[in-house]
């Protein structure tokens, strides 16, 4: 059993976004997830000090399986149920790793919702969120400059429009290069 919420939090996270070769009943994993998530008690944060999670570039890539759509489904359904209320829980430290982990899915949607949260959590616990949140929008505007595929442009565009909706102080040192950014692609 876990000990605090925060511990039972994480292993929700983690096992819904574990790899199908390590738990193979994927279709079982979110019917008892959902209520579970309504348990877990309202929580004062107490932020630990510690290292950054490391952004996409250097992150370990995700597992070579490539998922089932239902898995993909599964991570998509968790990470929208992780709404505003949990914010409190998820901005703990490695919680916070395990959602910059989702990043890497290979499933535009779920990228898309990780992010949105994690761009939530910038002002809960900006020391840990900000600095691998920073390399995340200069690698999305590289994306979005130097990338010869479309598809890629729109997805870093639908990506960019998240950080900056969801993280506006991040953004604002960061406008005039948005800007021209924005301006070159079009």
């Amino acid at each position: 059993m876990w000990h605090t919420a925060v511990e039972g939090l994480s292993h929700c996270l983690m096992f819904s976004l574990a790899s199908p070769a390590c738990t193979p009943h994927f279709t079982s994993r979110f019917p008892p997830l959902h209520p579970s998530l309504n348990l877990i008690p309202p929580f004062t944060p107490h932020i630990p000090s510690s290292t950054p999670p490391t952004p996409l570039s250097s992150s370990p890539a995700p597992p070579s399986s490539h998922p089932s759509p239902p898995e993909n489904d599964i991570r998509l359904r968790v990470l929208t149920v992780l709404d505003s209320k949990f914010d409190a829980h998820l901005a703990q430290p490695e919680n916070i790793t395990t959602l910059f982990i989702a990043l890497h899915d290979e499933n535009f949607y779920v990228r898309e919702a990780a992010l949105a949260t994690i761009g939530r959590l910038s002002d809960l616990n900006p020391a840990f969120v900000m600095p691998s949140l920073r390399k995340v929008l200069i690698q999305i505007l590289t994306e979005l400059e130097y990338s010869g595929i479309g598809r890629n442009k729109e997805q870093s565009a639908k990506l960019l429009c998240h950080l900056i909706s969801q993280a506006p102080n991040l953004v604002k040192p960061y406008k005039e290069a948005i800007l021209k950014v924005d301006v070159t692609v079009l």
